[in-house]
């Protein structure tokens, strides 16, 4: 009888587990150079028209690009990043451009670049916010773009963002 009762409590708990999303499944992506966990929910896709874009993961208004470029050997990975700060302060300023975060991070084992920002000033603009990270490996320059629409949406998102960061690998 006892027995019972604790296989019957186990089979609920593991029910109302299952349901409250806490054992989200994740998928595996995986090509020749970069491999990364994601929402099983989510969809992958190549992108053909968009220069250094390799893949696409996302759903709905909540999306990751994966870019790869070829080192440029005139300028450090910190160097590089903060070019990126700049043009970003200069090309977006019509859009609101407003730092949230910078920091410095580890992905795949190697020091990485962080920047945190929102664009979008009123209603006639979409109102997006942007994690990019930027890391070196094997001669390449690999960024990892996230984009959440709109921004407040960001906290709900962040752990989905998480995982594809933490669990990013170069091959």
């Amino acid at each position: 009888m006892k027995s019972k009762f604790l296989i019957i409590t186990f089979v609920l708990f593991i029910a109302v587990i299952s349901i409250s999303g806490c054992l989200d499944s994740k998928k595996h992506f995986e090509d020749e150079d970069i491999s990364f966990d994601h929402p099983s929910k989510w969809e992958t896709g190549r992108i053909m028209d968009l220069p250094g874009a390799t893949i696409k993961v996302g759903k709905d208004n909540t999306y990751v690009i994966i870019y790869k470029n070829k080192i440029n050997n005139s300028f450090s990975l910190k160097e590089q990043y903060s070019r990126i700060k700049e043009n970003n302060k200069k090309k977006l300023a019509k859009y609101c451009y407003k730092v949230i975060s910078k920091r410095t991070l580890q992905v795949d084992g190697t020091d990485a670049y962080e920047i945190i920002y929102k664009i979008g000033c009123n209603d006639t603009q979409t109102r997006q916010l942007h994690r990019n990270i930027i890391l070196e490996k094997n001669g390449y320059i690999y960024s990892i773009s996230c984009t959440v629409i709109p921004p407040e949406e960001f906290d709900n998102q962040k752990s989905n963002l998480d995982s594809i960061i933490e669990s990013f690998h170069v091959k």
